[in-house]
């Protein structure tokens, strides 16, 4: 008998209670989830076609009830700058992945209720995380040049109002102005967003006239066919925005506190 067979009989769904064996293997919605990651786990690999059909059963059940919760999760994290360039979505798609070919990694503990609940989630939050450090790495180390003009107005049509859900705590007044700021972003030219994104971390709030090392400066001119002093201009000119929009919402927050 199978690992998910012997969790089966000690969970008391007995087969007895079924037509067939297989029918007793069936996933659904009354599976806690710790039987539904075994049966992904027994099905997900090269070498498991038999419990192929139980597996992909098992997943679909697993998705449809933390689907929702990991995409409010997913947007939380990619709600700011840098990981506002990654996306939620490919971080979902990052994360379904790794649940369906890694599910033997999740150990239960011998966890129950709430409990189960509360592993599972840290475990799904966990990949998460891991998955969108890896997108992070994986984009730092593209070149500029690499960058596809077509991905530029994606980062301008994001919606910072879709942060947080109605269900969630009350973010913190930090979050709200960080919040308030990625808003502003969507009033910038996609050149803008480009430049700022880019130099961001050479920026100092303390010295407007600090300069970013050559090699960038290089290949932004390069880019768009301009010379260091428009360069400046740009960066001045979105900095100056971000500043006059977010500005006033800042110090709105700040009066609230």
């Amino acid at each position: 008998m199978s690992r998910l067979g012997v969790l089966l009989s000690e969970s008391g769904m007995q087969k007895s209670s079924v037509t067939s064996e297989s029918a007793a293997e069936t996933p659904t919605q009354d599976w806690g989830d710790d039987l539904l990651l075994v049966a992904i786990a027994e099905g997900s690999g090269e070498a498991a076609v038999k419990h192929r059909r139980s597996a992909e059963a098992a997943f679909r059940v697993f998705m449809d009830r933390w689907g929702r919760p990991m995409e409010t999760a997913a947007k939380q994290l990619c709600a700011f700058p840098p990981a506002l360039y990654i996306g939620a979505d490919a971080v979902l798609s990052e994360l379904w992945q790794k649940v369906y070919f890694r599910a033997e990694t999740f150990k239960d503990g011998e966890l129950v209720g709430e409990q189960l609940q509360r592993r599972v989630a840290g475990w799904l939050k966990t990949i998460a995380r891991n998955v969108l450090r890896d997108l992070l790495d994986e984009y730092d180390k593209r070149k500029l040049c690499e960058i596809p003009d077509e991905e530029l107005p994606a980062i301008a049509e994001r919606d910072p109002a879709d942060l947080f859900d109605e269900g969630a705590s009350q973010p913190a007044i930090e979050n709200k102005r960080l919040a308030a700021v990625a808003g502003c972003l969507q009033k910038l030219t996609e050149r803008e967003i480009d430049v700022l994104r880019t130099t961001a971390e050479y920026f100092n709030a303390d010295c407007e006239t600090d300069s970013m090392p050559k090699h960038l400066r290089d290949a932004l001119c390069a880019r768009y066919q301009i010379p260091p002093a428009t360069l400046r201009q740009v960066r001045k000119r979105a900095l100056d925005k971000l500043k006059k929009c977010a500005g006033p919402k800042v110090a709105m927050l700040e009066q609230v506190e």
